[in-house]
């Protein structure tokens, strides 16, 4: 028997509902809805290679990323690319080379780094091929990973030379305009000076990424400021100004209590581990 319109809006619908709990961090939820989604799509496809199965498959692996099931997440970006590169063949595709990215960054939350470097360089290829010489968000992104990768390996020139490539890309897409991504890369570059010992420097960009994410975020407790404030007091305490990076560690501890609730988590963690070495420290 074959399939209605109504089952492939059916199927589109799930899909959408299944990211929106994606992005909500209902991840049980959306990954109910992405399962029943993917499923639909195969009947509605034959079980052939198609970009909405392919969709469903890189959706799925997003939210098992998200959960830290790297393995199960892996499982369902490699068959979202392998369909993929089906479909497209040896063409250039943003889906491809988004698929690459992201199994790059589950190669780098396992510590992979070899591995890593290979998925995001093939994917910065792949998108600089597709976008040229015009900025572009997935440019800069690839361009972003590719430093942190640098930067845990300890080889700041080179992180530096990216996330900067990477700063002034998202500078030039998003203008004057407060942004997270331009945000992620002031610290990140804050990040990189502090492990020189530029503290000045850290600070700079410290501050500055701290302000755009207080302006992008208001009043709303967010992690990214909780972040900065915690890197901040990172930064005077190591310059054994202990008063003034006591003052930014317990604002970070507070607004991360706020968000996480009494859930114990690694940042709050750290937190409470930071403010008694400062205490420490002072005796």
């Amino acid at each position: 028997m074959g399939t209605s319109r109504n089952d492939v809006e059916i199927a589109y619908l799930k899909s959408n509902i299944g990211d929106i709990y994606e992005i909500q961090g209902k991840f049980e939820d959306a990954l109910e809805f992405l399962q029943q989604s993917l499923e639909m799509r195969k009947v509605i496809h034959c079980n052939n290679p198609h970009p909405n199965v392919a969709s469903s498959l890189h959706s799925i692996g997003l939210v098992y990323q998200k959960l830290g099931e790297y393995t199960k997440a892996m499982k369902y970006y490699e068959e979202s690319l392998q369909m993929e590169r089906h479909i497209h063949g040896s063409n250039p595709h943003p889906s491809v080379a988004s698929s690459l990215h992201q199994i790059g960054i589950v190669y780098q939350k396992q510590g992979e780094y070899t591995k890593a470097m290979k998925y995001y360089e093939e994917s910065l290829q792949m998108k600089s091929h597709i976008h040229g010489s015009n900025p572009h968000p997935a440019v800069a992104s690839s361009l972003h990973q590719i430093g942190c990768v640098y930067q845990e390996l300890g080889e700041y020139t080179n992180a530096m030379k990216y996330y900067e490539e990477s700063l002034q890309m998202e500078r030039h897409i998003h203008s004057n305009n407060p942004h997270p991504a331009v945000a992620s890369s002031l610290h990140n570059i804050g990040a990189v000076y502090q492990k020189l010992g530029e503290y000045t420097k850290a600070m700079k960009y410290y501050e500055e990424s701290l302000q755009m994410k207080s302006h992008i975020h208001g009043s709303n407790p967010h992690p990214a400021v909780a972040s900065s404030l915690h890197q901040i007091g990172c930064v005077y305490q190591e310059q054994g100004e202990y008063t003034k990076a006591m003052k930014y560690y317990e604002e970070s501890l507070q607004m991360e209590r706020h968000i996480h609730s009494n859930n114990p988590h690694p940042s709050v963690a750290s937190s409470l581990h930071q403010i008694g070495c400062v205490y420490q420290e002072q005796e």
